[in-house]
């Protein structure tokens, strides 16, 4: 987990927690079930972040019942019905208490478009309807995939009895700045002025990132740049200047 409630680029996400959050007491006194999620983003970018953004809100607010080893898992099916069958034997295997997963579940089904008429999709969609009886699902789809893409969200809508559809903007280089920038906090580094790194980060290093994978993986490089000799460690407006201009660790 990113350890931190500050999400970037994911506006619709944060829409939807927020009206969950709205009828919070419905949910925490289980008069309603959540709803599951069909996220629509470019091909990639963020699944985890986006993971982390819902998790995050579930866990803090007490929404769900959890009973797993991870309070997320992960998969991306490429279309091979033993990789099916493994995944959901793991979701099984991962709830520590009874027969049946409690958390979060996040699938990307993009490649899956390409068997919507073989025996692999009939079994995925049986036993995806049995998980969403106890977990709930984030469920990625890649915008570019046209008409097949269209037909298997119209697939899962029908499938799972509640569901909600978010589309996800493409990234900003605003957004990745201010993803590096808060990364480095949550590595427990101090920033000296969040606002100018942000801008420093914005107009150097987060224009040429194409992805959450890629800021964070900035943020790390960055992170080698703070000064170690206080506590917590520091990471300076220069440090930070000296960084963007010359794109390497020093």
């Amino acid at each position: 987990m990113s350890g931190s409630l500050d999400f970037y680029g994911v506006d619709g996400v944060m829409d939807e927690m927020k009206n969950i959050l709205r009828d919070k007491l419905v949910y925490t006194n289980r008069v309603a079930s959540l709803p599951n999620f069909i996220i629509l983003l470019d091909g990639g970018d963020g699944q985890t972040y986006i993971t982390e953004v819902i998790t995050d809100t579930l866990v803090s607010n007490k929404l769900r019942d959890f009973n797993g080893l991870d309070e997320y898992v992960e998969y991306k099916p490429e279309g091979a019905l033993s990789y099916i069958k493994w995944m959901f034997s793991d979701i099984e295997n991962n709830a520590i208490y009874g027969n049946e997963y409690k958390g979060v579940v996040s699938i990307d089904v993009s490649r899956l478009v390409n068997y919507q008429n073989e025996y692999q999709v009939e079994y995925f969609l049986t036993h995806l309807k049995r998980v969403a009886k106890h977990a709930t699902l984030i469920l990625f789809c890649d915008t570019t995939l046209g008409k097949k893409g269209e037909r298997l969200i119209s697939t899962l809508r029908k499938t799972l009895a509640k569901v909600d559809v978010i589309s996800v903007e493409k990234k900003s280089s605003h957004d990745y700045a201010c993803i590096i920038a808060q990364n480095v906090i949550d590595r427990g580094i101090d920033i000296q002025d969040k606002e100018s790194t942000v801008k420093i980060l914005e107009n150097t290093v987060a224009r040429d990132i194409n992805s959450v994978r890629e800021a964070i993986a900035c943020s790390e490089k960055l992170a080698f740049g703070a000064d170690y000799s206080v506590k917590p460690p520091l990471l300076t407006i220069k440090a930070t200047q000296k960084f963007g201009n010359n794109k390497e660790v020093y």
